[in-house]
């Protein structure tokens, strides 16, 4: 028994030294991550892309089930000022509902994406924890995307702007009745 578990330990020092740094040859990828920190947030530093064609533009959230009552719904906001919420777990209006922002709301969401840098941050960040709910933020306009995932990211590295960037989303889309306070969201779940 001893020696399979020494020959598992052995090829997970294979398997990571391609990647990892000398100290995880030593240590497990949870110790090195515990004395290191986690990876950088950011891949690169470019310009984000300036904007051509407002009508192009979509910047969405999803918020996906966790194991318990979390509300599971896709929020998206048009350049044009559409709101479209689709509720399917756990909030209090499920369906698709629509509605409008006026357009400096979307222009001041439109420069947070830009201050967050989403399109220099890691594709995601996952934290190796369970019972979280996915969420995903992304943005795309003329021919330019970018998507962040986030399962508990701010552990792992994910910038605090991020996580605001995605309440932000719901606070501008006023989406709070379709969501529903906990009560609401428990009886719907």
């Amino acid at each position: 028994m001893k020696v399979g578990l020494g020959l598992f330990a052995l090829m997970i020092v294979i398997a990571d030294a391609a990647a990892s740094s000398p100290i995880n040859l030593l240590l497990g990828p949870r110790e090195a991550f515990i004395m290191h920190g986690p990876p950088a947030a950011y891949l690169k530093k470019e310009p984000f892309p300036p904007i051509k064609d407002w009508s192009s533009l979509r910047m969405t959230l999803r918020r996906g089930r966790c194991l318990g009552t979390c509300p599971a719904y896709d929020v998206e906001i048009g350049g044009d000022g559409t709101v479209v919420f689709d509720g399917y777990a756990c909030v209090a209006q499920r369906g698709r509902h629509v509605s409008k922002i006026p357009i400096a709301d979307v222009h001041a969401l439109f420069e947070q994406f830009r201050a967050v840098r989403i399109f220099d941050l890691r594709p995601e960040f996952v934290a190796t924890i369970t019972d979280g709910p996915p969420y995903q933020l992304s943005i795309r306009f003329d021919r330019h995307a970018a998507s962040v995932g986030d399962y508990i990211g701010t552990m792992v590295g994910m910038p605090e702007n991020v996580r605001a960037l995605e309440d932000t989303i719901d606070r501008v889309a006023r989406i709070g009745e379709l969501v529903g306070d906990r009560p609401q969201r428990w009886a719907a779940c």
